[in-house]
C-alpha cells in the first residue's frame, strides 16, 4: 500500500468459522464512509503466514480517552460539542445495518485539524483545533460470534456496555452504541465512567443497579444534558433514544447549534469551532451522590409508565427518574454443561439449599448429615471473628463433600494457617497432628514453598481469572479441581430456587429451563418451563394440596413440571419452603459452572456448584 497504516490482526489460532466472520463484519464495516469515521482501507490476510487482518488509517493524534487522563473532566457544552459528530457517525453506521458494540473514549480519535476546519472542535487544552473520528467499526461483532454469546460471553468494554450487552441478550442493536455513548459523555462530565469496580460488580451494575452523580455536577449541569443522560443510560432499551441521528440532535441543541433536519446529512450541517474552557479539578472529598436513572429492580416496581422530567430538580440532592419498567431479563446461556448441584450451609443449614459459607461465630458441635449421605457439615470449632474482607480461612470453616459414588476419597489440600487474631477454624471430621518444633540448626532453613490448592493450580494456567465472588470458595475446596479454568468473566443472574424434601429445583429466568436435582442420587436432570401466564399459578387438583404444616406446593413452571411429572414429584417429595426469586453471579468453568445467590445476609454466601459429570440424560 505503501503508506503507514493502522493493522487490527486475528490471532493465528482462530478457527475457520471466526476467520470467515471477522472477514464477513470486517468488510461490512470497511463499507463505511463517513467524516468521522475512521476508514478501513484493506481486510484480508497476510501472504507470510496467513494471519487475517483489518487495515486502518493510520491518525496522527491522540485518544479521547488520553485527553480525559490528562484533563479528568470537560465543560457540558465542550463534551456535547465533541460527542455531537460521533453520534452522527453512529447514525450513518445504524442505518446502514451496522452496529459499533464498543463504543468508548479510547476508539474515539482526536485527528489534528486546520482552524475553522468543519466538525472540528478548539479546546484550551491544545494548541490546535481536533476533529473526533471514531475507529474500530465491526471489530466487536467481528468477534461477537454465536457460539460465544450462548457460552455466556461478552464482547465489549464493561465500563461502557449496555446492559443487554452485558446480558448477553440476542437481540443487541444501535440502541447498545446509544448506551454507550451517554455512558461516555457521563465519563467526560463526571471523572468516571457510570460504574466502577471488577469486571463481574460492572456488569452487574449496569444491569440492576441505578447511575448516581454527584450533586455538586448535578447542579452545573443544563437541563437538556441532564436529560441526555437520562434518556441515553436507561436500563431499559425502549427508553433511550429511538436512533443515534435523535441523540445527535439533541446534543448538538445542547451545545446551543440548531440541529439538522431529518433529510440533512452530517455533511451538510453547519458547523463551528468553539473555543472552551476546561474544568477546574473538583475537590477530593467525594460529594453527595444523587440518583440520575434508576436501577432495574426500581423500574420493575413501577405500576405505570411516570411523565418524564425535564430539568433539575428544585433540591439538587432530589433522586431523577425515567419512565418506563423494566421490559427483559439478563440472558446468560451456557452451552452443552452437564450440571450437579452442590449445596451446603456452615451455620445455618436448610434441607437442599445452596453452600452457604459465613464468618459468625458457630458453636461447636458434631458432624451433620442431612437426609442421604450426600452432605456432610461438620461444624466449626470455637468462634470466628469476622474478617474485613473475604479470606481463605474463613471458608475453610466447612469440608465440602460431594454426592457420593463409588470413588476413591480425594487427598485433602494442606490446611492454611489462620491470621493471627482469629480463633482456630477445625472441621469436626479432621483430627489435627501435633506440631513439631524444628530441630536446632546454626542456620534455620527457610520453610518449604507451601503446595498449591487445586483453585491457585487453575488459576495460574487459565485465560481467564476467577471471579472475586468464588475465589475464596475454590481456594478452600476440592471442587475447584473438578471445575477447571473459567471460561468467562463472571456475569449477573436472575434466578428462582425452591428446597424440597429430597432434593430442590431452580429456574433460570433467561433460559426458561429448569434444573431438578435429587438428593438421594446426587444426580440432577434438566426440563424447558412451559408455564405461561395464562396458565393457573398452581394445579387446582385436590391431591396435590400440602399435606400437613411446613410442605408447600410449587407454583408457575415449577408447580407445573412437578404436578406433570409424577416421577419427578414422587422422587422429590413436597416443597419445604416457598420458591426464592433473586439476582447472582453465573461463572462458567470447563468442567461446569458457579451461581452465587447475592441476595442473602452479608455474613453468609451462598453458592451452587453445577458440574458437568452428574446431567442425567
Amino acid at each position: 500500500m505503501g503508506r503507514s497504516v493502522a493493522l487490527k490482526i486475528l490471532t493465528a489460532d482462530a478457527d475457520p468459522d471466526t476467520r470467515s466472520r471477522f472477514h464477513q463484519e470486517a468488510r461490512l464495516a470497511a463499507s463505511l464512509r463517513h467524516p468521522h469515521i475512521v476508514p478501513t482501507l484493506q481486510v484480508g490476510d497476510s501472504p507470510v503466514d496467513g494471519v487475517a487482518y483489518i487495515a486502518m488509517e493510520l491518525i496522527e493524534g491522540e485518544s479521547l480517552a488520553r485527553l480525559l487522563e490528562r484533563r479528568g473532566q470537560l465543560l457540558p457544552q465542550e463534551s456535547c460539542n465533541l460527542l455531537t459528530p460521533v453520534a452522527w457517525a453512529l447514525a450513518h453506521a445504524h442505518e446502514r445495518g451496522v452496529v459499533h458494540r464498543d463504543v468508548k473514549p479510547s476508539n474515539i480519535l482526536l485527528r489534528p485539524a486546520t482552524p475553522g476546519e468543519p466538525g472540528s472542535v478548539q479546546l484550551e487544552a491544545l494548541d490546535y483545533p481536533v476533529t473526533p473520528l471514531l475507529s474500530d467499526f465491526g471489530i466487536a461483532r467481528a468477534l461477537d460470534m454465536p457460539e460465544l454469546t450462548s457460552a455466556g460471553r461478552t464482547v465489549g468494554t464493561p465500563a461502557y456496555m449496555a446492559p443487554e450487552q452485558c446480558a448477553a441478550s440476542p437481540t443487541v442493536d444501535g440502541r447498545a452504541d446509544i448506551y454507550a455513548l451517554g455512558a461516555v459523555l457521563y465519563r467526560c462530565l463526571v471523572g468516571r465512567p457510570p460504574f466502577t469496580g471488577s469486571t463481574t460488580q460492572i456488569l452487574h451494575a449496569h444491569v440492576y443497579e441505578p447511575v448516581t452523580i454527584p450533586d455538586p455536577i448535578l447542579a452545573q449541569l443544563p437541563p437538556l444534558v441532564v436529560e441526555i443522560l437520562q434518556r441515553t443510560l436507561a436500563k431499559d432499551p425502549a427508553e433511550r433514544y429511538a436512533t443515534a441521528r435523535d441523540l445527535a440532535q439533541a446534543l448538538a441543541r445542547a451545545t446551543g447549534r440548531q440541529p439538522s433536519t431529518p433529510d440533512q446529512t452530517f455533511d451538510e450541517e453547519p458547523t463551528s469551532t468553539l473555543t472552551l474552557a476546561s474544568l477546574p479539578v473538583p475537590p477530593p472529598p467525594p460529594p453527595p451522590q444523587s440518583v440520575l436513572v434508576p436501577s432495574s429492580r426500581d423500574l420493575t416496581s413501577v405500576a405505570a409508565p411516570l411523565p418524564r422530567q425535564r430539568g433539575l430538580p428544585a433540591p439538587a440532592a432530589e433522586a431523577r427518574r425515567l419512565v418506563g419498567r423494566e421490559r427483559w431479563w439478563p440472558a446468560w446461556l451456557v452451552s452443552g454443561v452437564g450440571l450437579v448441584i452442590l449445596a451446603v450451609l456452615v451455620g445455618v443449614l436448610v434441607r437442599a439449599a445452596p453452600l452457604r459459607v459465613g464468618t459468625a461465630p458457630v458453636p461447636p458441635g458434631p458432624t451433620i448429615v442431612i437426609g442421604e449421605p450426600t452432605l456432610v457439615i461438620p461444624a466449626a470449632s470455637g468462634p470466628q471473628e469476622t474478617p474485613p474482607a473475604p479470606s481463605p480461612p474463613a471458608t475453610q470453616a466447612s469440608d465440602v463433600a460431594l454426592p457420593t459414588t463409588p470413588a476413591p476419597s480425594p487427598t485433602a489440600p494442606p490446611t492454611q494457617t489462620p491470621a493471627p487474631t482469629a480463633a482456630p477454624v477445625l472441621a469436626a471430621t479432621t483430627t489435627p497432628e501435633p506440631t513439631q518444633a524444628p530441630a536446632p540448626t546454626a542456620t534455620p532453613e527457610p520453610p518449604p514453598s507451601p503446595t498449591p490448592t487445586p483453585a491457585e493450580a487453575v488459576v495460574g494456567a487459565c485465560q481467564y481469572v476467577t471471579a472475586q465472588e468464588f475465589y475464596d470458595f475454590l481456594q478452600a475446596n476440592d471442587v475447584a479441581a473438578a471445575l477447571g479454568c473459567p471460561s468467562n468473566v463472571g456475569v449477573p443472574i436472575r434466578f428462582s430456587v425452591q428446597p424440597f424434601q429430597n432434593g430442590l429445583m431452580l429456574r433460570r429466568e433467561d433460559l426458561r429451563t429448569i434444573y431438578v436435582r435429587y438428593a438421594s442420587t446426587g444426580e440432577w436432570e434438566q426440563h424447558p418451563d412451559l408455564w405461561t401466564p395464562d396458565m393457573p399459578d398452581a394445579p387446582g387438583d385436590p391431591q396435590l394440596a400440602p399435606p400437613g404444616p411446613g410442605l408447600f406446593q410449587p407454583h408457575r413452571g415449577l408447580g407445573k413440571l412437578w404436578a406433570e411429572n409424577e416421577p419427578l414429584r414422587n422422587a422429590l417429595g413436597w416443597a419445604t419452603a416457598p420458591a426464592k426469586e433473586t439476582s447472582g453471579v453465573l461463572q462458567s468453568f470447563d468442567g461446569g459452572l458457579l451461581i452465587r445467590d447475592m441476595e442473602v445476609p452479608s455474613d453468609e454466601v451462598a453458592i451452587y456448584v453445577f458440574l458437568k459429570s452428574k446431567l442425567r440424560f
